[in-house]
């Protein structure tokens, strides 16, 4: 279940409209117990991960800071992907390239 796409814009509001905000309320009350069940089935340290990301958007929000979360999430993936520790150095360029361009088009 995911807020509702619009594909007329190549970005993602950081803000959920009133109409968004209503459909995801109500496929949250309809889908509760398949909802609950899959949250019961994950390992705790992915849950972890969920609180902290919901603990960092909700200091953001506090502090009124207006940033592109999934820009910025997308960007320390990529980073992540293309860590170069344990890499030769042709992979190591290449995904220095391909890091580069992934920046570029953000």
């Amino acid at each position: 279940m995911q807020r509702p796409l619009d594909r007329k814009q190549i970005r993602i509001p950081n803000r959920l409209s009133s109409k968004d905000a209503a459909y995801m309320k109500q496929m949250a009350k309809d889908h509760f117990d398949s909802i609950m069940t899959v949250i019961r089935s994950l390992p705790l340290p992915m849950l972890l991960v969920f609180r902290n990301i919901n603990t960092v958007r909700s200091i953001v929000k506090t502090h009124g800071d207006c940033i592109d979360r999934y820009s910025l999430m997308a960007h320390v993936a990529v980073q992540g992907a293309y860590n170069i520790s344990h890499k030769n150095i042709t992979m190591s360029i290449r995904g220095l390239i391909e890091k580069m361009q992934f920046d570029f088009i953000l």
